[in-house]
């Protein structure tokens, strides 16, 4: 079982295992919780998990989730702004507006980065499998 997001009363329901919620919880934890899309490599991950494949495939997956992730780190950022009461200015306007379109762009930058794996899947597992007993 897993507790499903708060609702408008604040009541936390309760998610039976085989709910598809309760799996995305499981797989992806607080990165589905706080971003609703599945958690990605941290940079340093995605560095040592792409360290034997050609650089022009491992610069395609690094730069679109870069994207990925700039574009998730948006809805943070636009909450603090909508939670402050003072007034805005032009700048904050233009930094909500610009995060704005950077979060609806959230869906289209994950499929870039499917795309780019799917792109690059055959150049990572050649280089994976001719690296012989180095892989695990």
């Amino acid at each position: 079982m897993f507790l499903g997001v708060p609702d408008a009363m604040g009541e936390t329901p309760v998610l039976p295992d085989d709910e598809p919620e309760a799996r995305r919880r499981r797989l992806w934890s607080d990165f589905w919780i706080e971003h609703r899309i599945p958690a990605l490599p941290e940079p340093q991950e995605l560095d040592l998990l792409l360290a034997h494949t050609p650089e022009h495939a491992a610069e395609r997956l690094r730069i679109t989730a870069e994207a990925v992730i700039q574009a998730a780190l948006a809805g943070p950022r636009i909450s603090e702004m909508e939670d402050d009461d003072g007034p805005w200015y032009s700048a904050e306007m233009a930094e909500y507006d610009r995060l704005s379109e950077q979060l609806s762009s959230v869906t289209t930058r994950l499929a870039d980065f499917a795309q780019a794996i799917t792109v690059s899947l055959a150049e990572v597992r050649a280089a994976h499998s001719g690296r012989g007993d180095d892989c695990g």
